[in-house]
């Protein structure tokens, strides 16, 4: 699939209207995008632009148009089936307006659990506002942070060093924050134990 053939695909896909713009730009830096009318943020939208050799995928956040995304893929194909799927997962958000069923169906479609797993796991974050504001983020830009650009911090450990050092996913990573918050001594003690390093 080439890039003109993604948009045609993405025009069929369930709330189409409701997805971010994409747009043509000469460049992306780590902030803004590049047009002709020359470097600015433009919120709420995606492109795939070739550059250095890679079609680089990008999106901007919805607030102040920052770049908020950024993928690299060898190949125009690749980076067409990312965008794909990115824009297919926005678009099942829609279909119900529910921070908990979003992230339900993000850990079904990412971590292919059932409905009841997912939704156990979803539930158990989303006790904790902060984790569950910053794994809705992560959900959406895929970052280790929330929208004001923090981290979640419990016991001197964040999602993002938990998923660097050790041997979790995301979603594990923000399953352990939980644990931290929940039961810190134990939780700080299984990882001196010897959780399994990355």
């Amino acid at each position: 699939m080439n890039i003109q053939e993604l948009i045609a695909r993405i025009g069929s896909i369930d709330n189409a209207d409701r997805l971010p713009s994409f747009i043509n730009v000469t460049d992306i830096s780590d902030e803004q995008v590049k047009m002709h009318e020359g470097w600015q943020n433009y919120p709420y939208a995606w492109g795939i632009i070739y550059k250095s050799n890679e079609y680089v995928y990008f999106e901007t956040d919805s607030d102040r148009g920052y770049i908020s995304v950024v993928k690299s893929f060898s190949t125009e194909e690749m980076a067409c089936d990312y965008a794909f799927e990115k824009m297919t997962i926005i678009s099942k958000a829609f279909l119900s307006n529910s921070p908990l069923d979003i992230a339900v169906r993000y850990i079904m479609q990412k971590y292919n659990y059932s409905e009841d797993r997912a939704r156990k796991m979803a539930n158990q974050i989303s006790i904790y506002p902060d984790i569950f504001e910053e794994f809705l983020n992560y959900i959406r830009i895929g970052k280790f942070r929330k929208k004001d650009r923090t981290q979640v911090e419990i016991g001197g450990y964040t999602a993002e060093v938990l998923f660097n050092t050790y041997d979790l996913s995301p979603l594990g990573a923000y399953n352990y924050l939980v644990y931290l918050q929940e039961d810190p001594t134990n939780a700080i003690a299984d990882l001196k134990a010897g959780l399994p390093r990355k």
